[in-house]
């Protein structure tokens, strides 16, 4: 599988929650810097403790979806990618960019950093 396709099987698995599949997309000692509500970054060491923080977004029933309007392969096992968010819940409706730089070996996603555009924003809908 080429690294794009595994960083994008790995946007697909996010919308749709797929637990099983982002498991089998990631390194078991994956190291994950996400963007915090202060535009900061939280480093999340490991497969289970990220999964942990998307399975508490409960993203299936926030009616997510992710377009990724350009992805790019920096060098060989590195991808950088842009992804359009948009979800509602609640009555509350989240549209939002996020970038993505992973790193992939084997397969498999071992290094992640994103930055998004508006955290306080995203922060605020996935509590």
């Amino acid at each position: 599988m080429k690294d794009e396709d595994i960083a994008m099987a790995f946007v697909k698995a996010f919308e749709k929650a797929d637990v099983a599949q982002l498991t089998a997309l990631m390194a078991e000692d994956v190291v994950n810097y996400v963007t915090n509500r202060e535009g900061g970054v939280d480093k999340v060491l490991g497969r289970e403790p990220y999964l942990k923080r998307v399975k508490a977004m409960e993203v299936a029933t926030a009616h997510l979806r992710l377009a990724v309007p350009q992805i790019l392969t920096i060098k060989p096992g590195q991808v950088l990618l842009m992804v359009e968010v948009r979800a509602e819940r609640s009555g509350k409706i989240l549209h939002n960019f996020s970038a993505f730089l992973m790193e992939i070996k084997d397969n498999q996603i071992r290094q992640t950093w994103m930055v998004e555009a508006l955290p306080e924003k995203s922060d605020d809908f996935w509590k």
